[in-house]
This record gives structure tokens, C-alpha cells and sequence, in this order.
């Protein structure tokens, strides 16, 4: 099963340095977005641009998923 990385980008990079296996590329966007609403309830505001780059285990953005915090 592949590995991917879920960064969170925000003007700045905080780097997932362990990554998570998942079945493939869907499940990994999956988990990308529960990953994203989890980061949206923390509360502290987060800029519009903030989202989470899925990375494969080489190091290439594969998707990006928005962050975006209920008020």
C-alpha cells in the first residue's frame, strides 16, 4: 500500500514527517479531507489560502484540499 504525506500549508509549510499508508489515491484524498475539517475546528483562525497538500511518497503534490472553518 503507498504512503502519503498530509502537510498543512498556511503561508508557512508544517511538514508531515510520518506520512499514513492508504489503499490508494482516493482513499488518500479521503482522509486528506477528514484530515482538513479535523484542522478547521481548531480555534485559532486560519487564513482563506490554508489547505492541506496531499504529497505521494515521492515528494509531488498530488492534491490540495481546502481548509475552511464554520462560523
Amino acid at each position: 500500500m503507498p504512503l502519503y504525506f498530509f502537510d498543512v500549508v498556511n503561508g508557512r509549510r508544517l511538514v508531515d514527517p510520518v506520512g499514513t499508508i492508504c489503499a490508494d489515491l482516493h482513499d488518500a484524498i479521503r482522509f486528506g479531507a477528514a484530515f482538513a475539517k479535523k484542522v478547521a475546528t481548531d480555534p485559532k483562525p486560519t487564513a482563506s489560502e490554508t489547505h492541506i497538500a496531499v504529497l505521494d511518497a515521492d515528494g509531488n503534490e498530488i492534491s490540495r484540499l481546502a481548509i475552511r472553518q464554520s462560523v
